[in-house]
């Protein structure tokens, strides 16, 4: 069985960094069920135990510090930067100095045994200026940090303070501000989408993902005016309203790779060898995390008309959602 999708960019709003966290990490697999209200601590937790850290960058923490927590992260970071190939944004507008990073950069500049400034601000981070109960990033920080570390180094130096979106300035919110998407489109796109390698990308598993119910393909822009009528059907066959021969061409072959995963998969073929039969325009989920600097220069080189056409009628729909996600975050007390 055949369904013809379309694709879609819809923005992950949560306020927890650890419930955006799981909701990256299922999309791998697509246990999306499995959500519970109590289930990110956990999650986040399993991830850090079996070392999937590519996950947590999907948790953006932005931070204002003090002119020693400043420069020291700073000069830590140079020490280490040969161990430590994500490297931190730091700016410095109108006397207010921002360090910002992905939870995994974080956790790495942590592990460095010299990183003592970062180690305290990182235990103010989780567990609050004043040793209080741990906070929402305590358990992206746990294994790596104690309390006493709020003491280190043993002259006090460095505080931090963390920034939601709407303490941000404009010009602040362009390198500090990370925005996360759901991305729905073929699997051909989403690899020109991970090039954008300054972003994070979490992507549904062909190889854990089964397809037997059914196969789903993203209707490219070439033939949507054939086929996007036929979004949301299933197909078993091609329909009579199919009168081109470009269109009746990409059906057939569609139809017939659809139908081969199945007859695999009944045949006791595993997921992961079964794909292999599966084109470039499976439907896939990719999870995008990045700031909003780099995501207007995805922007800039993937609605030229130079781009591929499935390129370029997705970040058609990635700039509406940025559009729409800027314009309420900023009156939104509760987000982080």
């Amino acid at each position: 069985m055949l369904r013809l999708i379309n694709p879609a960019a819809t923005w992950l709003r949560f306020n927890d960094p650890r419930q955006l966290v799981e909701a990256a990490g299922r999309t791998c697999y697509k246990s999306e069920a499995k959500v519970t209200a109590d289930s990110a601590p956990k999650f986040v937790q399993m991830l850090i135990h079996r070392g999937h850290e590519s996950v947590l960058e999907h948790a953006y923490v932005a931070l204002q510090l003090d002119l020693v927590g400043w420069v020291g992260t700073l000069v830590e970071w140079w020490h280490a930067r040969r161990r430590l190939p994500r490297a931190l944004i730091w700016t410095c507008h109108d006397g207010r100095l921002v360090a910002s990073a992905n939870v995994r950069v974080w956790r790495d500049l942590a592990r460095v045994p010299t990183s003592r400034v970062t180690r305290r601000l990182l235990a103010q981070l989780a567990f609050g200026v004043e040793l209080g109960p741990p906070t929402r990033y305590a358990a992206f920080f746990t294994d790596l940090l104690r309390p006493e570390d709020l003491h280190r180094p043993w002259w006090g130096g460095g505080r931090a303070t963390s920034l939601a979106p709407r303490d941000l300035t404009p010009l602040e919110l362009r390198d500090h501000l990370a925005l996360t998407l759901r991305l729905v489109c073929g699997r051909g796109t989403s690899h020109e989408l991970v090039r954008h390698r300054v972003g994070s990308y979490s992507q549904e598993s062909t190889r854990y993902c089964d397809y037997a119910g059914g196969v789903a393909m993203v209707v490219p822009e070439a033939l949507r005016e054939d086929l996007g009528p036929l979004a949301n059907i299933s197909l078993t066959s091609i329909p009579v309203s199919v009168v081109t021969t470009t269109a009746r061409t990409w059906l057939t072959a569609a139809l017939r790779a659809s139908n081969s995963y199945a007859w695999l998969r009944a045949s006791d073929v595993p997921a992961q060898v079964a794909r292999g039969v599966l084109p470039t325009d499976l439907k896939t989920e990719v999870v995008a995390t990045l700031t909003l600097r780099w995501w207007g220069h995805l922007l800039g080189q993937r609605l030229s008309p130079a781009a591929h056409p499935d390129m370029r009628a997705l970040a058609t729909l990635i700039q509406r959602e940025l559009a729409a996600a800027v314009s309420v975050l900023r009156e939104d007390p509760d987000y982080l």
